[in-house]
């Protein structure tokens, strides 16, 4: 956000967008930032308070607190995150994905208490102002709900996850997999409908490899590294910008899902009980592809959570996960024969 010099006041015809997604009549409404510097570079995240009436004949005002998503501008992100892209898959996401997944769980029976609630709602979206546009541009807008109204809080990335809090992560992104591969095999033609789009990656910069080759390059500027140390981080970055390239080619094994891609503490927000934490919700559903559920488990566990408690639980972990897997797998009725380690 900190990267994009932009008005707090530049969405157009936002009046009439919120009229039309809250059913209401807007008196008034005031736009704050709502990331620090460098905490979002993918969209525009701001708050917006509103006074609202029901209609034009009452009386009784209301007040409403809710956030506003807005494509970013600075070209450099937007030549990485291509919102023109991002941003419809995200709307789909939020559209045809979570319901289809809630329909699910609905027809197969899930316990209300099992049912999977880690998703921000939204309240509405558009991705342009010209109602025929198959891709976002600079007027495209979600509105969700504002989630630290409700007492839910980023913690810190330098601090990172600590064991509790990692647990309700894994918890809930093994039922989100879980559901998503469960309805691929018991509901194919509702994941045909509703989930089958959109589903390739977005990529990244048009000049990936030249891209590539100057972060590689650049290396040699970190004195503290041993050439082993660097070569061993170029290898990463090589492997991680093949795999953007290749993820259009994903085949089908019973272990590719819906992945979030992006799934990392800056993503998530946890609401604190009084000792630990009870419920977590994620978002920024951006760059979702459909691939196996292990890009994501690693990439949460190592970008999210503390280094020393990674050493010493990390097989705790990936247990716990997979045993929350086969679990919400049992639960829609679902085979998981071909889910173990050995396999």
């Amino acid at each position: 956000m900190s990267n994009q010099c932009v008005s707090l006041n530049d969405i157009k015809h936002l009046k009439t967008f919120l009229e039309k997604c809250l059913n209401k009549k807007v008196l008034e409404y005031k736009l704050n930032s709502l990331t620090n510097p460098g905490d979002n570079f993918g969209s525009i995240l701001r708050t917006i308070d509103l006074n609202v009436i029901e209609n034009s004949n009452s009386n009784e005002k209301e007040t409403m607190q809710l956030v506003v998503k807005t494509s970013v501008l600075d070209p450099y992100w937007a030549a990485v995150f291509k919102p023109e892209l991002s941003f419809v898959k995200e709307v789909h996401f939020y559209a045809n994905i979570i319901p289809a997944i809630q329909q699910f769980e609905q027809c197969t029976n899930v316990p209300e208490a099992e049912r999977l609630n880690v998703f921000i709602q939204c309240l509405g979206s558009r991705i342009s102002l010209n109602s025929n546009a198959k891709e976002a541009d600079r007027d495209a807008v979600l509105l969700l709900e504002n989630l630290k109204h409700d007492h839910f809080v980023n913690v810190n990335r330098y601090i990172r996850f600590d064991t509790q809090e990692t647990i309700v992560v894994l918890k809930n992104l093994a039922k989100f997999h879980a559901l998503c591969i469960a309805m691929r095999q018991v509901e194919p033609d509702l994941f045909k409908e509703k989930v089958n789009h959109n589903l390739s990656a977005v990529g990244g910069l048009k000049d990936d490899d030249e891209i590539l080759q100057i972060i590689c390059d650049e290396l040699h500027l970190l004195d503290k590294l041993s050439s082993k140390q660097r070569e061993l981080i170029k290898g990463y970055l090589q492997l991680g910008a093949q795999f953007v390239k290749n993820s259009s080619q994903t085949v089908d094994t019973p272990y590719t899902t819906i992945i979030h891609f992006d799934l990392w503490i800056n993503n998530i927000m946890v609401k604190k009980g009084k000792s630990n934490p009870t419920q977590i919700k994620i978002y920024d559903f951006q760059l979702y592809v459909y691939e196996s559920f292990v890009h994501d488990l690693i990439f949460f566990l190592f970008m999210s959570v503390g280094p020393k408690d990674l050493v010493i639980n990390f097989k705790l972990f990936i247990d716990f996960y997979l045993l929350e897997f086969i679990r919400t797998m049992g639960l829609v009725k679902c085979s998981s024969e071909n889910y173990t380690f050995e396999k």
